[in-house]
């Protein structure tokens, strides 16, 4: 549970809310599995133009620690991190030539000590201002597929030039116009499953009733 907006922005378009966030005091951290514990970017300089996926961390957060997947990378732990973590990205082509969507979003609360603790008024503010840039650059627009209801996406005018005339190169509007194959299906959830297989196990004790 918590805040979200999803969207197609380019890196040069991503590189605008990076830059808010890196005056909000926010620094970032990479989304993915990397061979070191990687090291905060306090500027734009460090961005990976490839790497779409990416998490923007809130001045006074507690300090991110890692874990370390079963090939030995390391990724971040962000079970108390949660509402001091900022999802965030820019889409990227895939080998199909399709964008990715990715979605600004904070979580309500973050397990601490077992207890559920909520985001404070200040991450909430933050959020809200990267999300009022993230709709000024991906209005919403809408693309028609067939006699079909059409798909509404927010997609960045970069993204927009290159998603075809009727966006059949954004991940949603594709999925939609050729809908995958039950054995894509099953091959994408064991990649899921896999990937879920690396995340620590939480387990919140709830209270006894006297």
């Amino acid at each position: 549970m918590g805040k979200q907006m999803t969207y197609y922005m380019s890196f040069r378009e991503f590189l605008q809310v990076a830059q808010v966030a890196l005056e909000e005091g926010c620094v970032l951290l990479p989304a993915w599995h990397t061979p070191e514990p990687p090291t905060p970017l306090r500027d734009l300089s460090g961005i990976d133009p490839s790497r779409g996926s990416w998490f923007f961390l809130l001045p006074g957060a507690p300090e991110p620690t890692f874990v370390r997947d079963r090939n030995g990378d390391y990724f971040l732990s962000e079970v108390t991190l949660d509402t001091h973590l900022i999802e965030t990205g820019f889409s990227v082509q895939n080998e199909r030539g399709l964008w990715s969507w990715e979605r600004l979003y904070i979580a309500t609360y973050a397990v601490v000590d077992g207890a559920l603790v909520p985001r404070t008024e200040e991450a909430t503010r933050i959020y809200d201002r990267l999300a009022r840039l993230v709709r000024k650059l991906c209005p919403l627009r809408t693309y028609p597929i067939g006699n079909e209801r059409p798909e509404k996406a927010r997609v960045s005018a970069d993204i927009a030039a290159q998603a075809g005339e009727n966006g059949q190169l954004l991940g949603c509007v594709h999925s939609r116009l050729h809908p995958r194959s039950p054995s894509e299906t099953a091959a994408q959830m064991q990649t899921l499953l896999d990937a879920l297989s690396d995340l620590p196990i939480v387990i919140i004790n709830s209270p006894k009733n006297p």
